[in-house]
């Protein structure tokens, strides 16, 4: 045929394509970070549905991260996509960074012994359901930490993004009534 794609279809391929962009990664990431910018929606918006999405991204609540945020985004009138989005900075390679800053602030804001507790003895109690001897040593801090360290990077991520996407939009009206001043 001639209109037909010369790469072949198939899962196997969309994989491939998935964990090695064809044309490198930093295209794709810049690809990605326009079409971000593109979404029709106030800088305002964008920046805080982001700032929502790394602050959920934060909690040690396992699992609810992606729904926390676009709760939180859905009641605070931030871009949906962009808390969705968000959460993406709790992954495999920042999680366990993330859980024991929280834990270390935590405990600072806490107070009390700095008495840790084994691991084996957290996964045996994980196991057998017993949290209520976790929450004094464990939880309470991961949560104190987390809302710390949650609202730090959220500012941080608001700043950058509310001025990337004012930058965007000036110089996409720029371009605007640059080509509307060449028209007769």
């Amino acid at each position: 045929m001639i209109l037909r794609s010369r790469e072949q279809k198939g899962r196997a391929n969309a994989l491939r394509r998935l964990f090695r962009p064809q044309k490198g990664y930093l295209r794709t990431l810049k690809y990605w970070a326009k079409r971000f910018l593109r979404i029709r929606a106030t800088p305002h918006a964008l920046a805080l549905g982001a700032a929502i999405g790394v602050f959920a991204a934060f909690s040690p609540a396992l699992g609810v991260h992606f729904l926390f945020a676009l709760a939180l985004a859905f009641l605070l009138g931030g871009n949906l996509v962009g808390a969705g989005l968000g959460t993406a900075a709790a992954n495999p390679l920042t999680f366990p960074l993330m859980i024991a800053g929280d834990y270390e602030i935590g405990h600072v804001l806490v107070g009390g012994a700095h008495q840790q507790l084994p691991f084996s003895e957290v996964m045996t109690r994980l196991t057998h359901l017993e949290f209520a001897g976790m929450w004094d040593q464990l939880v309470k801090p991961l949560f104190a930490g987390s809302l710390v360290l949650g609202t730090v990077f959220a500012l941080a991520v608001y700043a950058a993004i509310y001025f990337a996407a004012r930058a965007y939009e000036a110089s996409r009206d720029e371009k605007r009534l640059g080509k509307t001043a060449m028209l007769p």
